[in-house]
């Protein structure tokens, strides 16, 4: 297998994975979270927010992990190094991810 096609295969599954992730937590906030906030059931629908953030936030997750070269040499990655940097780079992620978006 080609390294571009291992590339691709580390950008398709880190793309599906967070659009995974912002719909289950989208679901879980509509679900749970406003409902305790509001006091009634809200309306669980798929609006005009959920489809921004679902181009969005893996938008966002794919930039940051380019620029700290998640998808460059993939073959001479050592694994606590990119743990390391996955970490850090995550935490980061979601503080921006918390403060820009979901403080409206």
């Amino acid at each position: 297998m080609g390294k571009r096609t291992q590339v691709a295969k580390y950008v398709a599954v880190d793309l599906l994975g967070s659009a995974t992730a912002w719909t289950l937590f989208y679901l879980f906030r509509k679900a749970y979270l406003e409902p305790i906030k509001y006091g009634y059931e809200v309306p669980l629908s798929l609006d005009q927010n959920y489809f921004k953030g679902l181009v969005l936030i893996p938008l966002f997750w794919f930039g940051l992990y380019t620029l700290i070269g998640g998808y460059r040499d993939i073959y001479r990655r050592h694994r606590t190094k990119e743990l390391g940097q996955t970490l850090l780079i995550s935490l980061f992620g979601v503080t921006v991810i918390f403060f820009a978006l979901l403080l409206d």
